[in-house]
């Protein structure tokens, strides 16, 4: 059978594209390397409420597991700095496996167990090598969708990137941990360009570190010791978006039309490394479009390039905003609770912090501040 649409990769962005591609009309067929959907899971599972509302999810669909009231900013003295939004504490592979099942049953064709080993333009279509069960075939389209993750054979492919930043993040989940019941990040110069996190999951909660040390299970061991956890048993790791620098998300080659979506265009909060929203977006976003390409024309997918970075998801500069809070001393990841002094870092009053910070000669830690304090803003709704 010969497909319209093609989109490597069936986590929430190559799901959701599917989805929004087949209700729009065309033939769809969803390329996972994986043997099954939703697994292995490599990621904290949470959705903030603002991200539930924006994303039109119900708060009681069944993959949803539990509901913080909020988060907290833990600085190395162990200070906290609490925020509002609530968050909920998702089964990610349920997740996944419930975005494919209303994709397929919209019409689109998912394939477990293929691999897509190339891609290649020609003849005015996208020509990809598949391997499955040991055996190669090849697969030809006019649209592609990349959604295969940050080490994207799609965007590699394509030569979208000038540049790739990552974090690993390593994960376990624990049966309890002595904490109040908010989304924890604990912020220190203990792991680099990254932070520690204990997510409360209802019966159990998820651990990790995110960082680009090469020595993070090390790391995930240590923290896990600081708060009376051992670590014996299976854990999990994956690579993270951490500000990629891109040549387009978008491509018309020979009359082939092409979009990056989710991991694989880069699309992370620059802060919390929080994948799942943007990708939930983009991957809508790269579906329609592809939709009204093979009725309207090839070309038409050149205006997800402009859609992606009008949307709300999208950070003009992350690796600015990155570098921002990743660059603090453990000093001035203190200071930052001195300022909060019991609120939000949005709800922080720019002049009096100002003042503040240029009377005691912080002018570096003032600029970085209210980049983090923007990013962080566009969590809530």
């Amino acid at each position: 059978m010969e497909y319209d649409v093609a989109i490597v990769g069936a986590g929430p962005a190559g799901s959701s594209a599917a989805l929004e591609a087949a209700k729009g009309g065309t033939s769809v067929i969803v390329l996972e390397e994986h043997p099954e959907v939703g697994l292995p899971v490599q990621c904290g599972e949470g959705l903030t409420l603002c991200e539930m509302k924006r994303a039109a999810f119900s708060p009681a669909s069944s993959w949803v597991l539990h509901r913080s009231p909020g988060s907290a900013l833990v600085v190395p003295d162990g200070r906290k700095i609490i925020t509002g939004e609530p968050v909920y504490s998702i089964d990610r592979a349920a997740f996944d496996r419930d975005l494919m099942d209303m994709a397929e049953r919209k019409g689109a064709v998912l394939k477990t167990g293929h691999r897509v080993i190339s891609v290649a333009a020609r003849d005015g279509k996208w020509v990809l090598g598949v391997r499955s069960g040991g055996m190669d075939s090849s697969l030809s389209v006019g649209i592609l969708i990349g959604a295969d993750g940050p080490i994207s054979l799609v965007g590699r492919s394509l030569g979208a990137y000038k540049g790739r930043r990552t974090v690993v993040g390593v994960g376990y989940r624990v049966s309890h941990a002595d904490v109040e019941d908010l989304y924890h990040f604990f912020f220190s110069s203990r792991w680099p360009d990254g932070y520690a996190w204990i997510f409360p999951r209802g019966d159990s909660y998820n651990i990790g570190v995110a960082t680009s040390s090469r020595n993070a299970l090390s790391l995930l061991r240590e923290f896990a010791g600081m708060h009376g956890i051992r670590i014996d048993g299976r854990f999990t790791s994956g690579v993270i978006p951490a500000g990629f620098d891109m040549n387009f998300y978008s491509k018309v080659m020979g009359g082939a039309g092409s979009m990056l979506a989710g991991d694989s265009a880069g699309l992370t909060h620059p802060i919390t490394y929080g994948g799942i929203y943007p990708a939930i977006m983009s991957g809508r976003m790269a579906g329609r479009l592809a939709a009204v390409a093979i009725s309207e024309g090839i070309p038409s997918i050149l205006k997800y390039d402009r859609m992606l970075r009008n949307s709300d998801f999208y950070f003009r500069n992350p690796h600015r905003v990155n570098e921002a809070i990743y660059s603090f001393s453990d000093d001035d990841f203190n200071l930052l609770a001195d300022i909060a002094d019991g609120r939000s870092l949005s709800d922080i009053s720019p002049l009096p912090t100002a003042l503040r910070l240029l009377t005691t000669g912080n002018i570096a830690v003032l600029r970085r501040l209210f980049r983090v304090r923007k990013a962080l803003s566009g969590l809530q709704c």
